[in-house]
């Protein structure tokens, strides 16, 4: 629930905006949010799994690796909101 929270609070500016447009939509945005993070991760786990040369599979560690300072970069607002533009 912290994460929840600290997410909801970095991009509550955004939701303020949309809630007086369209309703109360944070909880439905951090859940197709987390939903879609989910999904990515289950496929680097496939993936990894599936590699057999240990040259791809450093391939798709890095990979991750970028992605996850990138989310946290967003989640600590000093990245880009790139998580929420595949959204709106």
């Amino acid at each position: 629930m912290k994460f929840r929270s600290r997410l909801l609070k970095r991009y509550q500016p955004l939701f303020g905006v949309v809630d007086k447009m369209l309703g109360p939509v944070e909880e439905w945005m951090t859940t197709l949010m987390i939903t879609e993070w989910r999904d990515e991760v289950w496929k680097h786990a496939t993936h990894l799994i599936d590699a057999a040369e240990p040259t791809y599979r450093a391939g798709i560690v890095q990979q991750v690796h970028q992605l996850s300072l990138a989310r946290a970069q967003d989640i600590l607002g000093i990245g880009s909101i790139t998580e929420l533009e595949e959204f709106i």
